[in-house]
């Protein structure tokens, strides 16, 4: 699990600059607004200790709690009583307690990486601030996603409150920050209270714990992913001011001009996904208290009925004196009125578990709604990034501004990380190219994790690897695809690429057979690349022209033969089946297709083909 701890001093350093509304020379009224919500914070955990203050147990918690306010503390003056450790009312109070400790002091941990941020003067003391690069859209993601986390770490250590006084329980406190050493310490005297595994209580706090535990992990990640978005922000703006994005790139490059009206529509499919999913996130606190206030007023009812059912048996009902009626003792009827209090409380809290899961499910839905709309997007994305190099260096070189220019408005997609990787595979840059693929896997993983999606990133990595002379490693990936999702042909499409690239045609044919059937023939990329190895291979054994014709026939068929990769491989085709007229018309076409770039290398292939010469691959 990833460190709590150790991604703290990057969280406080980050998400103080999206807690308030910026502009240039704008961070006094920014560090106006952050002081505000954290007096804010601070007076409402100054009121959960004035009302602990009569429980003399508390009173040494009290005390440390309120120390880090650099405020007076005015206790009230109260009687004093002692609040039994581990009472539901002692659970209460000091979760209470464990939960606005935690809120304040994050914000002020916030305030702190803020004044250091400045330079500990204001614009009017003489530091300026500078504007933070990205749109607005990223800073209002960076304050949501902030504020997740502040939620569910306070809940974490409120459930931690509920469990320190068992001594049994205190090791499921696991995260950093929940050791005897800190503020949980002195919440209770020296443990020597069990809490039976069988009670429902242990049941309700353990269920705690691993639920805030788990959603820590996830904020975790989240938040860490948010601050690799904000360094390749800075990162893309820096090259851009080394070589700057110019929209005639858009008018000049064709398959730009694609990507560029594929990444729009990506753009707002993915800020609506978010937007759901931080409305899904908002239901977690109170789906985590409906349950288990629907588990505590379960197990008092459980408690009531077995008192019941034991005076029952002890005689407390009696006949009256005709022996016919039943006079049912006071105590017991006491029980029964209590119950019928329960009652409509538990069907409250299951209501409202039910209405809460009820929406989650509606926006979970329309994720997938979602999903499901990005999927073509992402097919025609994929397809446009070019994995297998058929563009050429030239044309990855320049649309690597344009991926830095896009980036900077919305870094939080993975499909800029892979075309920025993909392109600068094919340009040579290795480490930019595995820090990329990485990203974009990364975040495949953490909110886009279906099989095939997974395969398809495991097997770039794979190719990546291998352009890289790191074979072994590159076949882990492509082996790992393969076992994610044995259907998807993507995976095999790119293994059979990799090994065109290491010239094992052999290999590769075999990878190509095995993309063209998964694909069922219905994917243009399997039959182009078969057709393409059958055509020009420089092993004999691998070539064959009539089936290099009839793979690139499909193709083109499925392409409306106006894809000029396709065309090109089908000129190839024609020319290794000895039908050189159709292999110069083909050619023909596909130069009428083909981007300003690839126009020589296909003139070259087409004074081949007319001088009765076939194409082979290097």
């Amino acid at each position: 699990m990833t460190s709590v701890r150790g991604s703290l001093g990057s969280l406080i350093g980050m998400v103080v600059v999206a807690a308030f509304p910026w502009s240039c020379g704008a961070d006094d009224n920014a560090r106006i607004v952050l002081q505000q919500r954290m007096k804010n914070a601070s007076s409402q955990l100054r009121g959960v200790c004035r009302d602990a203050w009569r429980y003399d147990n508390l009173r040494p918690t009290i005390l440390r709690a309120i120390a880090p306010l650099e405020t007076t503390f005015d206790p009230p003056e109260v009687p004093v009583v002692h609040l039994s450790p581990g009472s539901p009312d002692y659970r209460q109070t000091v979760g209470v307690m464990m939960y606005q400790y935690g809120l304040y002091n994050f914000q002020k941990q916030r305030l702190a990486a803020f004044d250091a941020m400045l330079g500990t003067t204001s614009s009017s003391g003489g530091t300026a601030s500078a504007r933070p690069m990205g749109e607005p859209e990223l800073w209002e993601e960076t304050d949501q996603v902030g504020g997740e986390w502040d939620e569910t770490r306070a809940n974490y250590a409120k459930a931690c409150g509920w469990a320190w006084p068992y001594v049994n329980l205190r090791p499921r406190c696991r995260q950093p920050g929940i050791e005897a050493a800190t503020i949980l310490n002195p919440l209770i005297p020296v443990p020597v209270i069990r809490l039976s595994e069988e009670s429902p209580d242990y049941g309700v706090i353990s269920f705690s714990l691993d639920y805030w535990e788990r959603k820590i992990h996830v904020a975790d990640t989240q938040w860490n992913d948010l601050l690799d978005d904000h360094k390749a922000v800075a990162a893309a703006t820096a090259s851009l001011k080394l070589d700057p994005f110019d929209e005639e790139i858009l008018r000049s490059d064709e398959r730009l001009a694609k990507m560029f009206k594929v990444h729009q529509q990506l753009k707002q499919v993915l800020r609506q996904w978010r937007s759901a999913q931080h409305e899904i996130e908002r239901f977690a606190p109170p789906w985590h208290d409906a349950k288990v206030q629907c588990a505590s007023l379960q197990f008092q009812t459980y408690v009531i009925q077995k008192v019941i059912r034991k005076s029952q048996l002890a005689g407390l009902q009696h006949l009256d004196s005709r022996g016919d009626v039943i006079r049912v003792d006071a105590t017991v009827q006491n029980l029964r009125d209590q119950l019928a209090t329960l009652t409509p409380q538990i069907d409250a809290a299951q209501k409202k578990r039910i209405q809460i899961e009820r929406s989650v499910g509606q926006l979970r839905g329309k994720q997938s709604e979602l999903v499901q709309q990005n999927e073509a997007l992402t097919t025609t994305w994929i397809q446009l990034c070019d994995v297998a190099g058929r563009y050429g260096p030239v044309s990855h070189h320049r649309a690597i501004t344009a991926f830095n220019h896009w980036m900077v408005e919305e870094p939080r997609g993975w499909h800029l990380y892979l075309a920025r990787g993909v392109a600068n595979m094919h340009n040579g840059n290795a480490s930019l190219t595995g820090e990329d693929i990485g990203r974009a896997h990364g975040k495949m993983a953490l909110y886009d994790p279906r099989p095939g999606s997974m395969a398809f990133m495991m097997a770039i990595r794979g190719y990546a690897l291998c352009l890289q002379n790191d074979a072994r490693g590159g076949e882990r990936w492509f082996n790992e695809a393969k076992k994610t999702d044995r259907t998807a042909w993507m995976p095999a499409l790119i293994r059979g690429w990799s090994n065109v690239t290491r010239s094992r045609h052999p290999q590769a044919k075999l990878d190509f057979q095995t993309a063209v059937r998964l694909g069922k023939k219905s994917q243009p990329e399997t039959c182009e690349a078969m057709a393409l190895l059958l055509a020009s291979s420089p092993h004999d054994a691998v070539r064959d022209g009539p089936k290099a014709v009839e793979y690139a026939q499909k193709a083109c068929d499925l392409t409306n033969y106006s894809d000029w990769v396709c065309l090109d491989t089908l000129a190839a085709a024609y020319a290794e089946a000895g039908d050189f007229d159709s292999a110069v018309d083909s050619a023909k076409k596909s130069l009428q297709c083909a981007p300003q770039d690839n126009k020589d290398s296909i003139k070259q292939r087409l004074t081949m083909y007319q001088s009765k010469k076939t194409y082979r691959l290097k």
